[in-house]
């Protein structure tokens, strides 16, 4: 019984694992806005992947094109693959290569992503938003992706598309040879003919559709709660501030803000009057501010609440005490519809910290 289960298990394992390869490869379709941002690319802007998993890693790039392929950006990605749910998530860490219209700011974002397979069709659908650490926030949308090719790279994809950027290669997907075994025609002529003007509905692409962008608003909804709990190993010890450019400081608490949304946006001024305070940030030790000078204008940062550690930690380090010491600064935290203003001071022995505990890592 025991060398049974033995080989069950090794079954399983081996599914499991062949499976998470098999969304190795190329995934193409779009990304849309919810209208808080307006995209170059309009309504949909096209949009590839290409994934390579290992174990529970995921690495590979991602591809993003503006009018008609005028313009593009290419980035670097990386995220996590959870087996349970069928579900990825997948982050741009940086940009590649790219062009991008006049006036344009590239806005890297965090896709999470979850298998489904329909009718023959294989598809990655989710939501997107803005990636942590950026200056700024850049949107919220859902994403919608098929299968293409399982080619690892984008020759065959960059040659011009028609008619519309999200139609992919003609409608040739041997339907008719699906439907000739299923209905074993009497005559050669019937089975020639029928079986290719029959399933013109199932030929057309799905990406070609408004309607198939607009429906996976659900998926949007319920992906975030089918990863959450693979997302709950969390690290008890922040990492100290390593970068050799910095000296060691201490770090003064002052105050702990619990966040309740995933993402929380950051505002930064200088308290009073304008001495000439220059700081940098550091978010759980990692440099993401790198000597601002403080002012009346706002420096704005949007960070992540769902990160692997039970605290997170945002420390103001001082590159100099302006003319009126200590070098001091006002804290503006938005989470959602909650508002918090903390007035935090540095010096060049401590530096001002405020922690962050998101609510669903209290709860468990």
């Amino acid at each position: 019984m025991k060398k049974i289960l033995g080989v069950a298990a090794l079954l399983f394992l081996i599914c499991e694992t062949g499976f998470a390869q098999k969304l190795n490869g190329q995934w193409r379709g779009f990304f849309n806005s919810k209208g808080d941002i307006v995209l170059t690319g309009g309504d949909n802007t096209e949009y590839v992947l290409e994934l390579e998993i290992k174990g529970t890693e995921v690495t590979g790039f991602s591809y993003t094109y503006f009018q008609d392929r005028k313009y593009y950006v290419i980035c670097s990605l990386a995220g996590n693959y959870y087996k349970s749910t069928k579900s990825l998530r997948v982050t741009e860490t940086a940009k590649v290569k790219g062009s991008t219209p006049l006036g344009w700011s590239d806005c890297l974002q965090t896709h999470i992503l979850t298998y489904d397979k329909q009718d023959g069709e294989e598809e990655l659908k989710g939501s997107w938003r803005t990636a942590p650490g950026q200056l700024g926030e850049c949107g919220t949308g859902t994403t919608t992706l098929t299968r293409r090719t399982l080619s690892k790279n984008l020759a065959s994809f960059n040659k011009p598309v028609k008619p519309t950027p999200f139609s992919g290669p003609k409608s040739t997907t041997k339907v008719p040879d699906l439907s000739d075994k299923n209905k074993k025609p009497a005559t050669p002529p019937v089975a020639k003919t029928k079986p290719v003007q029959q399933p013109a509905k199932a030929n057309r692409p799905p990406l070609a559709s408004k309607d198939v962008a607009i429906k996976p608003a659900p998926l949007v909804k319920t992906t975030p709660e089918k990863i959450a709990p693979e997302v709950k190993k969390l690290t008890p010890a922040i990492p100290p501030i390593a970068d050799p450019n910095f000296e060691k400081r201490s770090a003064d608490v002052l105050k702990t803000i619990e966040i309740g949304s995933n993402n929380f946006k950051v505002d930064l001024y200088d308290n009073g009057s304008v001495d000439g305070d220059s700081v940098s940030l550091f978010y759980n030790g990692k440099l993401i501010l790198s000597h601002k000078m403080l002012s009346e204008k706002a420096i704005t940062l949007t960070l992540d609440a769902t990160t692997d550690y039970a605290i997170n930690e945002l420390t103001m380090y001082a590159d100099n005490l302006g003319s009126i010491p200590p070098n001091t600064a006002l804290m503006v935290i938005t989470d959602g519809d909650k508002r918090y203003e903390v007035r935090i001071s540095s010096d060049l022995k401590k530096s001002g910290t405020i922690r962050f505990v998101h609510k669903t890592k209290t709860d468990q």
